[in-house]
């Protein structure tokens, strides 16, 4: 018997399946994310291979480069609930992040419509002077 899953459903599955294959990790609460981004350096890779750094600053405006080429670009961000949310599309996009328990500087994400499951690493300062 063959079992078809609808696109969404094998994509939450995916997530998922992700994030317990991470290894210990533990959801992170707003507080806890905005005191872990709030003017530090993040470091985003993607799935698709795509990275971006970006700075977000304690006033709500981050600096983000793409590694794709390109001066950096200005964004906004804000915590709403225990997800990080930034406009660097036409609708604010949202994500809840895991926190690696194996390594302090690693962490997880995925956005809230399951399109991005970005990995995180996370410096203190604005190490990319962005």
């Amino acid at each position: 018997m063959k079992l078809a899953l609808p696109w969404s459903a094998c994509v939450a599955l995916l997530a998922v399946l992700v994030a317990a294959c991470a290894g210990d990790s533990r959801l992170l609460t707003g507080t806890e994310i905005n005191n872990l981004t709030k003017s530090n350096t993040i470091y985003l890779q993607n799935r698709d291979g795509t990275e971006h750094t970006a700075h977000l600053r304690g006033n709500g405006t981050a600096r983000v480069r793409a590694s794709t080429g390109g001066g950096p670009v200005q964004a906004k961000w804000h915590i709403q609930g225990d997800t990080v949310c930034h406009d660097l599309r036409k609708a604010y996009k949202c994500y809840r992040v895991w926190a690696a328990e194996d390594d302090e500087d690693a962490y997880s994400a995925q956005s809230l419509d399951k399109d991005w499951l970005p990995r995180l690493t996370v410096k203190t300062g604005n190490r990319e002077h962005l």
